[in-house]
């Protein structure tokens, strides 16, 4: 951060923020000028989005889930930042309200750290409903299979995998973490938990998984 700030200083370039908070941050910790900050949003690839009619019957089929079975996704690198452990703590009160309900992680990260949720998956007996993917490339089908997308991260300049869920119509549960709260509206278009929080997520995640008008809301 002390190379950051004082090259920085030395360059005075202009500086492309990704979202309001990202602006704060440039101007907090590199003491850069407001008028030198340009905030341009991250966008995605709406290609990706893409899937057949029926993707959601077969995802559903091709992972053994009911299709009427609640389904919570997560997307995203498998890293403590993520904080997929508290997706999974979260699960196992989520199912003793909706015995059906079924949680997906997507995505990749350091083999150590999938081994650890794999194990705390484990201790906390939720096998039967938490399902590590791995890398997917049927981002759009897993989107149409899905109920609930579900984000806590603990930081978050902005949230790619959450811009694309919004845009697939998926109701967010998301922390307050970073450029979230500029992109869901606790109660409006999502629900905000606090960073940290399995109890909190459970709560919201149950409250959407028992309500599908709600969802569709």
């Amino acid at each position: 951060q002390i190379i950051d700030l004082v090259t920085t200083h030395l360059a005075r370039p202009g500086y492309v923020a990704c979202s309001q908070f990202f602006v704060r941050e440039a101007k907090r910790a590199l003491r850069i000028p407001e008028h030198r900050i340009h905030l341009i949003y991250n966008s995605y690839d709406d290609k990706k989005l893409d899937c057949e009619s029926d993707a959601r019957l077969k995802i559903r089929r091709e992972l053994n889930i009911g299709e009427n079975a609640p389904v919570f996704l997560n997307l995203g690198r498998i890293d403590p930042q993520k904080a997929q452990d508290d997706i999974i703590k979260a699960m196992a009160e989520v199912i003793r309200d909706i015995p059906d309900a079924q949680l997906l992680i997507a995505g990749t990260g350091l083999e150590s750290r999938t081994n650890e949720l794999k194990e705390r998956i484990q201790q906390l007996c939720v096998q039967r409903c938490v399902r590590i993917l791995g890398l997917r490339r049927d981002v759009g089908a897993l989107l149409g299979a899905s109920d609930v997308f579900v984000f806590p991260s603990v930081f978050e300049g902005f949230g790619i995998a959450l811009a694309e869920a919004m845009a697939a119509r998926l109701p967010p549960v998301v922390s307050t973490a970073g450029a979230f709260p500029e992109l869901v509206k606790d109660g409006v278009n999502g629900f905000l938990v606090s960073p940290k929080s399995p109890t909190q997520l459970a709560d919201r995640m149950i409250t959407l998984g028992k309500d599908p008008a709600l969802r569709a809301a």
